[in-house]
């Protein structure tokens, strides 16, 4: 493991994480008191207090904060074992301890999300901001690394190079991981991105429209150019929702307006709502309620669910025909 990517372990400000590895791939990151163990390579340093990493991390991480809070459930830092690419897993706060498969029948919907450009955005991000509304709504989530997101990708993007073929790849084996290793439901599955990641979001959808239940991207970028029209048949009834904010960059707001126009040009019925005041923030939550709504889920901690969307106001948007 590169030191990097074990300094993206530290606790959130005085919660402190222990790093063990628990087999198949699997990093469990699990809260103690007074103690803060980082694995760099093959040494640990130990005995930093919480409190510090996370100050030194942020002096030293560049990026959008997250400002949602911390969940109640598992995350684990996952390599998948076919390609090698890590991604980050959060089991909500109702998932059993254990890998169930105990009989109770029970498959828990699958959220998979999407980073946007790096620095300013990273898998780790995603999943910190996506913690309280998995345990809100009992959602697995799956973030992956991404090579497509970077500030060296091409922008706007036009082509789908091999950047985007190696995400695409590897976005679906890492899915497939998640459905070995867990009881996520494979018939139960929203792909949503924040910001670049749109472009993959919508990508994924196109290529392969028989893995995912519903698209919901937040604050996220579009492009036609890396789309098959002739593919939009195979999945014109699925559910498709777009947010942006009313003070978004204006390369998000047009990106999504495309992204609506040319949904609908081709029959599909897309939700689009702007987000008043909003900015490019991070809102999990319009697609959290959105992926809850289409596969019929009850919230299973009502509060939590309604104080996050208390926080927002959205407008459905007006597209000119």
């Amino acid at each position: 493991m590169h030191p990097a990517e074990s300094a993206g372990h530290a606790a959130k400000g005085d919660r402190v994480l222990t790093q063990v590895v628990v087999g198949d791939g699997l990093v469990r990151l699990q809260a103690e008191s007074g103690v803060q163990t980082l694995v760099t390579g093959d040494r640990s340093v130990i005995g930093v207090t919480g409190l510090w990493v996370a100050g030194a991390l942020a002096v030293l991480a560049a990026g959008c904060a997250v400002p949602q809070g911390a969940g109640k459930g598992t995350l684990l830092r996952v390599a998948e074992p076919t390609t090698g690419r890590p991604y980050w897993l959060y089991l909500p706060q109702q998932y059993p301890a254990e890998k169930s498969h105990t009989g109770t029948g029970r498959r828990w919907p699958l959220v998979v999300t999407l980073h946007g450009m790096k620095p300013f955005d990273s898998y780790r991000a995603q999943v910190d901001e996506w913690q309280q509304q998995a345990d809100a709504y009992g959602f697995v989530v799956c973030s992956p690394s991404l090579d497509t997101s970077h500030l060296f990708m091409e922008q706007p993007l036009r082509k789908v190079h091999s950047y985007v073929e190696r995400d695409e790849r590897a976005i679906l084996a890492v899915m497939d991981h998640v459905f070995r290793t867990t009881d996520a439901d494979p018939q139960q599955v929203l792909i949503t991105s924040w910001s670049s990641g749109g472009y993959l979001a919508h990508y994924m959808l196109n290529r392969h429209p028989h893995r995912f239940t519903c698209l919901a991207v937040r604050q996220s970028n579009f492009s036609e150019a890396i789309l098959d029209p002739r593919f939009a048949d195979l999945y014109a009834r699925t559910p498709i929702a777009i947010f942006f904010g009313q003070n978004d960059f204006a390369i998000c707001r047009e990106e999504s307006t495309r992204a609506v126009q040319w949904y609908r040009e081709r029959g599909f019925s897309v939700t689009a709502y702007s987000v008043e005041g909003l900015g490019h923030e991070r809102t999990p939550q319009t697609a959290a309620n959105y992926f809850a709504r289409v596969c019929q889920v009850q919230a299973e901690d009502k509060t939590l669910a309604q104080r996050a969307l208390a926080r927002i106001r959205a407008q459905p948007v007006a597209i000119a025909q």
